[in-house]
């Protein structure tokens, strides 16, 4: 007598189909992660750059910094064909510097405290000379980490939405 029951071994067939699900799986992780890896070096990279240009236009302009409303037209002969919108993250919305109109056209030396102050960071406001802090700032939902650009041009690249809020509080503190 023959047995009916069927053989639960997996074939052949199946383990190299197992095994190439299982490759495709990491393929895909690992693209997103060199996928966000190069959003976040173009971030840093940016960030970098608008700190060079706010120090040029600094010097050419008695110490004060650029105001609110144009300060990409004011930074843009110092930026040169430098965008200052940030290429999406996977999964992430559309990104774009904005300056912090709190510090707008102050004077460096009047800021105490540079360290502490944010003068650009990263919005989802994709449209040009955003500025105001408290409605262009990244959500606490988002996932981060952000990069900002403090006042005496120093860059912080892994702060958590929550931190970069929590700079910002600070900062306006710090102005006032």
């Amino acid at each position: 007598m023959k047995s009916t029951k069927k053989s639960t071994r997996l074939r052949p067939i199946h383990v190299s189909l197992i095994i190439t699900a299982i490759l495709v799986v990491f393929a895909f992780i690992n693209m997103q992660k060199r996928a966000y890896n190069a959003y976040k070096i173009h971030s840093v990279l940016l960030a970098e750059g608008l700190a060079a240009a706010t120090t040029l236009y600094e010097q050419a302009h008695a110490g004060h910094l650029p105001l609110a409303k144009d300060w990409e037209v004011n930074l843009s002969h110092y930026l040169g064909n430098m965008s200052t919108s940030i290429p999406s993250a996977p999964g992430e919305e559309a990104r774009h510097f904005a300056m912090n109109s709190l510090v707008a056209g102050k004077s460096m030396k009047s800021l105490k405290n540079a360290h502490q102050v944010i003068l650009y960071f990263e919005s989802t406001q994709d449209t040009m000379n955003t500025c105001n802090p408290m409605t262009s700032i990244t959500s606490l939902n988002d996932r981060g980490p952000e990069v900002v650009v403090m006042a005496d041009g120093s860059i912080k690249s892994d702060l958590t939405p929550q931190e970069l809020h929590s700079i910002v509080v600070s900062s306006m503190h710090t102005l006032q």
